[in-house]
C-alpha cells in the first residue's frame, strides 16, 4: 500500500469512530447525570395503544405549542452566541452576556418542559408512570440493600 492511501484511511478511520463513540454517548444519555430525562417523554408515548395515546395527545401538543416561542427565542440566543465568538475583533464580554443569555432561556424551556412533564405524568395510570420511570432512567432505582452496603476504606 502506497503512503498516499494512508491519510484518508485514517481520517475515515477516525470519523468512524466518532460516530460510534456519539451513537453510544447518545444512547447513555438518560443515565448521564445533569441531562434532564423529561425530553424523552412525548417519545414514550408511542409505546401506549392508540385510545391512550389519543387521550394524551392533547396534552403534548398544548406543552409543545406553549413552548414554542421560548424555542424560538433560545435560536436566536445561539445565534447571537455564534456571533459573539466569530466577531472580529473578539469581545470576550460580549461572549459573556451571550452565555447568560443562553443560560437564562434554557433554564426557561426547562421550566415549560417540566411543567408539561407533570401535567402529563399527573394523566398516567400507576402502571404507565412506572413504566415511563423505567424507561427515562432506563435502569431500576438503587435497593436499600445497595445503599446500605458500607464503603470501603480509603488509605
Amino acid at each position: 500500500m502506497t503512503s498516499k492511501w494512508w491519510v484518508p484511511l485514517l481520517v475515515a478511520s477516525l470519523a468512524l469512530n466518532l460516530v460510534l463513540v456519539g451513537f453510544f454517548v447518545g444512547r447513555q444519555a438518560n443515565t448521564i447525570p445533569g441531562f434532564d430525562p423529561t425530553m424523552r417523554y412525548p417519545i414514550w408515548t408511542r409505546g401506549l395503544p392508540e385510545d391512550r395515546r389519543e387521550t394524551l395527545r392533547p396534552i403534548i401538543r398544548e406543552h409543545f405549542k406553549n413552548s414554542r416561542p421560548f424555542m424560538h427565542e433560545l435560536r436566536r440566543r445561539y445565534t447571537e452566541l455564534h456571533d459573539s465568538i466569530t466577531t472580529q475583533p473578539f469581545d470576550g464580554e460580549r461572549l459573556n452576556r451571550a452565555l447568560g443569555q443562553l443560560r437564562g432561556g434554557l433554564l426557561n424551556t426547562q421550566e415549560i418542559r417540566h411543567r408539561g412533564f407533570v401535567e402529563f405524568v399527573s394523566r398516567l395510570t400507576p402502571a404507565e408512570r412506572d413504566a415511563l420511570a423505567l424507561e427515562i432512567i432506563r435502569k431500576p432505582p438503587p435497593t436499600r440493600e445497595r445503599e446500605k452496603r458500607p464503603r470501603p476504606a480509603q488509605p
